[in-house]
């Protein structure tokens, strides 16, 4: 598979630039992005905003606040489908018990 990636930075909540969701993405991923209930609703608009119908979200990240993750799940599941990895598809080096990995697309 061949293909190209782009990092860019971005802050959540804001427009993003074109550059950005013309054409939208394949994959966005995200590592350590739910920690405060605070920054949930940007990063949800955020994620809204970048993806079109064919991308697919890989959010990854360590168990740290059950309540966050919570806030974030019920209100991502409005605009998102999700999916957790199961942690038997994953390289053995990278399994733990407060790690999750989470799938989201548009719905």
């Amino acid at each position: 598979m061949r293909g190209s990636a782009k990092v860019m930075e971005f802050i959540w909540g804001d427009d993003p630039d074109l550059e950005l969701t013309e054409p939208p993405p394949d994959v966005v991923l995200g590592s350590d992005v739910i920690y405060s209930e605070g920054a949930v609703l940007d990063l949800l608009s955020t994620l809204r905003q970048l993806c079109g119908g064919e991308t697919t979200i890989f959010l990854a990240g360590e168990l740290r606040n059950d309540a966050v993750l919570e806030y974030f799940l019920e209100c991502a599941m409005k605009d998102f489908v999700i999916g957790r990895l199961d942690q038997r598809q994953w390289h053995p080096d990278y399994c733990s018990s407060r790690v999750v990995l989470y799938v989201l697309v548009k719905k």
